[in-house]
């Protein structure tokens, strides 16, 4: 009976392509944590200091987003690419994700913030 519960958590023959998956998602979620933390912020801006703060102000809007371009991505993919690589179609609606929801936060978000700020600071002098 033991041995019956702990063969569900054994790697079979069959699961190897799930496991050698998940080995690639985990290096890549390492790569990113190693890359982010060796960024240092120096006197001027990177490119990945710039990438990397972007991402930061857009996360709400990412985090709020992300579902539409998602699910629009995999209809697309699915209707063009049948046969892909999951890896492949994982990173690659990672990435349209996190680009169409950081568009939507410079072309929609930061409008409407600064927008708000300035009818505020102009209610504020007239007060």
């Amino acid at each position: 009976m033991l041995y019956a519960n702990l063969s569900m958590y054994m790697v079979r023959d069959h699961d190897s392509r799930t496991v050698l998956d998940l080995a690639v998602i985990g290096m890549i979620c390492t790569a990113i944590i190693i890359l982010m933390l060796s960024t240092k912020w120096s006197g001027e801006p990177s490119l990945g200091n710039r990438i990397f703060r972007l991402l930061g102000d857009a996360s709400f809007t990412i985090y709020l987003f992300h579902e539409f371009f998602v699910s629009a991505s995999l209809g697309i993919w699915s209707s063009m690419y049948k046969n892909t690589n999951p890896v492949a179609v994982l990173v690659g609606v990672t990435l349209i994700a996190i680009a169409g929801s950081s568009l939507v936060f410079y072309f929609v978000e930061r409008p409407i913030i600064s927008w708000l700020n300035q009818s505020r600071l102009a209610r504020l002098k007239t007060a």
